[in-house]
């Protein structure tokens, strides 16, 4: 089946044919062999888990933070630093954004 159903993929099956034919010659044709690639793999969080999200006073971005320190911003929210690299004593509970929005 081109393409291969969800379920081939998944089945290692990543290879399907065409066959072509023309109507009007016996002599004229062609099998086509289709290649597809597996979907990509999903790209794992950062180890710990998401403990809490701030906005930007605008409403335009936030941050994600970790428990372990990291913190991704989104949108139109910078970075500014983590604690990916300190030595926590306890993990990060939460995230608060600066009243300017220029800091957290």
């Amino acid at each position: 089946m081109c393409p291969p159903t969800a379920d081939q993929v998944n089945q290692g099956y990543l290879r399907c044919f065409i066959i072509m034919e023309d109507q009007d010659s016996v002599d004229n044709g062609a099998i086509v062999a289709l290649d597809y690639a597996a979907a990509p793999a999903t790209p794992a969080p950062p180890a710990g888990s998401a403990v809490g999200m701030a906005s930007t006073p605008d409403g335009s971005g936030y941050w994600v933070a970790w428990s372990n320190g990291i913190v991704n911003p989104h949108g139109s929210a910078q970075s500014y630093g983590d604690a990916s690299h300190l030595t926590l004593n306890q993990p990060i509970t939460h995230i608060v954004s600066t009243p300017d929005g220029k800091g957290y």
